[in-house]
């Protein structure tokens, strides 16, 4: 998806055509409820996306080692105000909204990710950039 996100984003997000919503998927235990909180500690100062995919860059090293720990070097790498970020991971403030949003996901039957839900058409598994643009220009034209 780092390929195809950013370019939807670029195509259709940015000229308001299409709303992205990302929706945790919390199938790794703590590894996703860190990531996915450290995630909107990041959209607290306004950069969600430019951080959300720093994590999908950096995911091998998510693995080893204090998660929480890694999340924070990583912002502060990022330049995030450290204070501020630190403090939300420490709180661990968007726990409650984060499982919530799964539970969301899992009484959709959402169990494999990606998934997509395009103006009531699903569209499953990582695709091209071209086969989101078929969607969505169908979805524009009607």
């Amino acid at each position: 998806m780092l390929g195809t996100e950013p370019a939807i984003r670029e195509h259709y997000v940015k000229s308001g055509q299409v709303v992205l919503i990302f929706g945790p998927v919390l199938n790794h235990f703590d590894r996703s409820d860190q990531t996915h909180q450290a995630a909107e500690c990041a959209y607290e100062q306004g950069r969600f996306w430019e951080f959300h995919d720093i994590l999908f860059e950096n995911q091998g090293i998510l693995w080893g080692g204090d998660v929480r720990q890694t999340v924070k070097h990583l912002a502060a790498e990022a330049g995030l105000d450290p204070v501020d970020f630190n403090a939300c991971i420490d709180e661990q403030r968007h726990f409650n909204l984060i499982k919530t949003q799964d539970q969301v996901r899992i009484r959709a039957g959402i169990r494999g990710q990606p998934v997509f839900f395009i103006n009531g058409d699903w569209l499953v598994g990582a695709q091209p950039f071209e086969v989101f643009a078929q969607v969505v220009e169908s979805k524009l034209a009607e």
